[in-house]
């Protein structure tokens, strides 16, 4: 019993000492088309954008697309965020795959704040 109490108190000690995790980066649209609506990307990224928003929507892709996109954050001449994305049909059997990477930067009188770079995969299979 007394092991279990010290058990539940060395577990409630180590909770209460941990920090929320949370990453740098902001929920930024790189897609133009989801910018004018509203930023509305999860239902109509079926193209080279939907690596990045929404792999189910790479089904919707016929042919090979490649798509680039800059965007400066809030109008701040001092962030930077670039997106390059590629979605590609490779075979009914095998499906589609999308790949991007994107790069947030904030820099300030020549010393970079802070830099972010992703990575993205996705792979659609319809059946």
């Amino acid at each position: 019993m007394i092991r279990k109490l010290t058990l539940i108190m060395i577990l409630a000690a180590l909770s209460l000492t941990a920090g929320p995790a949370s990453a740098l980066f902001d929920d930024t649209v790189i897609n133009p088309r989801a910018r004018a609506m509203g930023e509305a990307s999860v239902s109509v990224d079926d193209d080279a954008f939907a690596a990045f928003a929404n792999a189910g929507q790479l089904g919707d892709v016929a042919q090979g697309e490649v798509a680039a996109t800059y965007v400066q954050p809030f109008g701040y001449d001092f962030t930077d965020f670039f997106y390059v994305g590629a979605a590609i049909p490779i075979h009914e059997k095998y499906g589609n795959i999308g790949v991007g990477m994107s790069h947030f930067k904030v820099a300030h009188q020549d010393v970079t704040l802070e830099k972010e770079t992703q990575f993205t995969v996705a792979q659609w299979h319809g059946n």
